[in-house]
C-alpha cells in the first residue's frame, strides 16, 4: 500500500510540475532531433530517484557582480607612449600596507622608453591614472629583454620585486640571464638589476657560442622565510630547437632551473635543477607555496614534449637553496 501510496504521489508532482514550469524549461528543437530534451533528462531522473534536478540556469539571469565601496572604471592606456609598438606579457603587482595604492604594470615593451625591451607604468591613486616609465635602469654593458613578473614582499610594504630576462658584462655574449630589480616605493622607482643567474658556457667544443640561454623566469617571495625564489628555463647549450609537429615527437631541450636569494638580493644560491632533462623541452615556469611554513615550494610548468602540465613540490628549508626533494606529477 506504501508503494503505491508513493508512486501516486510521484506522478501528482510530476503532473504539476509539467503544467507549472514544463514549458519554460523546454528547449526549442529542430523538428527530426529525437535526443532527449534537457527537460525529460530531468524528469527521467526525477522518476528514477524521486529528487528534483536544479534546473539549468540562463547565462541572461546571471547580474554582473558587484564589489562594495568599488566604482568600476573605464578601461585605460597604461602605456600611452608607447606609440603603434606592442607590449605584450604582462604583470601586475599591487602595493601593500601604505602603498596599497600602488600598483605597477610591467611588460614587454617594444618601444625600449627604458632602453631595454623590459617596461613598467605604474599608479598612485588605485588605478585611476597611470604614468609610464622611462627611467628604468639598465644592466651595466647590457640591457633587460623582456619577459616580467612583478612580486611585493610583506615584510617591506614599499618593496615591489621586477624580474626580467637580461643581457650584461657579465652575461656571455650573444646569451640571457635573470635579472632582478627593486624598487623600495611601491613601483615608482626601480634600483640597477641584480644579475642572478648566469648562463654557462661549454669551453671544451670548438662550437662557437655553445652556451646554455634563460627564458621565461618567474618570481615569488616566500611570505615566511622572507627569500625570493627565481625559477626559469635553462635552454642547455644554446637556443631551443624549432617545438615538434605534435607532442612527444621530438627530442628537445629545456631543463627548469631555480635560484633563491634573500630579501636584498645580496645573497643568492647557485642554480639547482628542478626537472633537469636535456632531452625534453619543458618551459614556462610558475612557482608559489604550500601550506607547511617555509618548508614546501610548488612549481609548475609546461611539457612541450609530451604536451602535459607537470608540476612538483620541493622540500626546501629556512636557508638558501636548501633542497631536500622533489616530487613531479604530470597533470593533463
Amino acid at each position: 500500500m506504501d508503494s503505491k501510496r508513493r508512486w501516486l504521489r510521484m506522478c501528482v508532482v510530476t503532473i504539476g510540475l509539467l503544467v507549472m514550469i514544463g514549458p519554460g524549461l523546454a528547449d526549442a528543437q529542430a523538428p527530426g532531433d529525437d535526443r532527449p530534451t534537457a527537460w525529460t533528462e530531468m524528469m527521467l531522473e526525477f522518476l528514477a530517484t524521486g529528487q528534483m534536478p536544479l534546473a539549468p540556469v540562463a547565462a541572461t539571469s546571471l547580474a554582473a557582480p558587484t564589489f562594495p565601496g568599488v566604482s568600476p572604471t573605464p578601461n585605460l592606456n597604461v602605456t600611452p607612449g608607447g606609440g603603434t609598438q606592442d607590449q605584450t606579457e604582462t604583470t601586475v603587482a599591487v602595493g601593500l600596507g601604505a602603498f596599497s595604492s600602488n600598483i605597477v604594470v610591467g611588460y614587454n615593451d617594444r618601444a625600449q622608453l627604458n632602453g631595454g625591451f623590459s617596461g613598467y607604468s605604474f599608479s598612485t591613486d588605485g588605478g585611476q591614472t597611470f604614468t609610464q616609465s622611462t627611467a628604468m635602469p639598465q644592466p651595466a654593458g647590457g640591457n633587460l629583454a623582456g619577459d616580467p613578473v612583478l612580486d611585493t614582499h610583506p615584510a617591506f610594504p614599499g618593496r615591489v620585486y621586477y624580474a626580467s630576462l637580461c643581457s650584461a658584462n657579465t652575461i656571455p655574449m650573444g646569451t640571457l640571464g635573470i635579472c632582478v630589480s627593486i624598487s623600495n616605493d611601491g613601483g615608482q622607482n626601480f634600483g640597477n638589476p641584480v644579475v642572478v643567474s648566469t648562463p654557462t658556457c661549454n669551453t671544451t667544443t670548438s662550437v662557437m657560442n655553445d652556451c646554455d640561454t634563460f627564458d621565461k623566469e618567474w618570481l615569488a617571495v616566500d611570505s615566511f622565510t622572507g627569500n625570493v625564489y627565481i625559477a626559469y628555463t635553462n635552454f642547455v647549450g644554446g637556443g631551443p630547437p624549432q617545438p615538434p609537429a605534435t607532442p612527444g615527437s621530438g627530442s628537445l631541450r629545456g631543463q627548469i632551473e631555480a635560484v633563491v636569494c634573500n630579501a636584498a638580493l645580496t645573497t643568492c644560491s647557485a642554480p639547482f635543477a628542478v626537472a633537469g632533462n636535456n632531452s625534453v623541452y619543458r618551459q614556462g615556469v610558475s612557482v608559489t607555496f604550500g601550506r607547511t611554513a617555509g618548508q614546501e615550494m610548488v612549481l609548475a610548468w609546461y611539457n612541450r614534449s609530451s604536451g602535459f602540465i607537470e608540476s612538483t613540490n620541493c622540500a626546501v628549508g629556512a636557508g638558501p637553496a636548501i633542497v631536500v626533494s622533489f616530487v613531479l606529477v604530470a597533470v593533463a
